[in-house]
């Protein structure tokens, strides 16, 4: 009898969402801000592009399938414009509520990206600092930054079309990560699990490369020093390194290194 009334119940919420998806939402917001915050916690599809002629203000467009999504997400302002979604999108996350954002920042804006579910992120040319912890399924495509921040721990698709200045990358999960180009003073990869990490093309002062598990790690761009680290089964590959060279390799692991 018990299982018969949870059942009914789960079919009238279900039946209550769908009912939401037909009135469908969009809603626009004007923040006060030198920087942006975003913390989700719904399955969301979020574009942020820079706009010249915004000056210490953010702009948001939200739209959704379901009205609770928009309901449940909170705004505040400040030093820091806050967009957060503290909790999903309903009892029923597995269904697509269909969030999305289109927010547009002044150029050079630093973002903060937080968050524990699937969010596909498309950030144009901000040509600012970006720093994300997610735990989620997270697919990333950024344009160009001036300094990267990552740490991952869940299953993550990033590119990163120009990075201009330092990265610190920590993939936690599966995934791919890759820089195309850039001119990057420090980049500092951690990679614990089967991440595959590529940087294309560009320059990079120091690189420090840590692979535990069965990591891999292409590196195309001119390094000037390496420090190059695997514990397991990974495989490091530098094209070219101008100065000085340190290898460690704990178990089975392969460091190739070209002239």
């Amino acid at each position: 009898m018990i299982r018969v009334v949870l059942a009914a119940g789960l079919i009238l919420v279900a039946a209550s969402q769908l009912v939401s998806f037909a009135s469908a939402d969009t809603r626009s917001k004007t923040l006060t801000g030198k920087r942006l915050a975003l913390n989700l916690a719904c399955p969301a599809e979020v574009e942020i592009q820079a706009d010249e002629d915004l000056a210490g203000n953010i702009e948001v467009e939200a739209h959704a399938d379901d009205q609770a999504a928009l309901d449940a997400l909170r705004y505040s302002e400040g030093e820091t414009a806050r967009i957060e979604h503290p909790e999903g999108c309903g009892l029923l996350d597995v269904l697509d509520h269909g969030l999305e954002l289109t927010i547009h920042v002044p150029t050079g804006t630093p973002i903060e990206i937080a968050g524990s579910s699937a969010v596909r992120y498309e950030i144009g040319e901000t040509r600012g600092p970006l720093k994300m912890s997610t735990s989620g399924a997270t697919d990333v495509h950024a344009e160009r930054l001036t300094a990267l921040d990552l740490d991952s721990a869940g299953a993550v698709d990033i590119k990163i079309d120009r990075l201009d200045g330092p990265g610190v990358v920590a993939l936690k999960g599966g995934g791919n990560f890759t820089i195309s180009d850039g001119a990057i003073p420090s980049l500092h990869l951690d990679s614990r699990g089967a991440g595959d990490v590529r940087v294309e093309d560009g320059q990079i002062g120091v690189l420090d490369i840590s692979l535990t598990g069965a990591g891999n790690a292409e590196i195309h761009a001119l390094v000037q020093d390496a420090n190059l680290e695997i514990i397991g089964l990974g495989n490091i590959e530098v094209e070219k390194v101008t100065g000085k060279i340190n290898r460690k390799i704990l178990g089975l692991g392969n460091i190739e290194i070209g002239s």
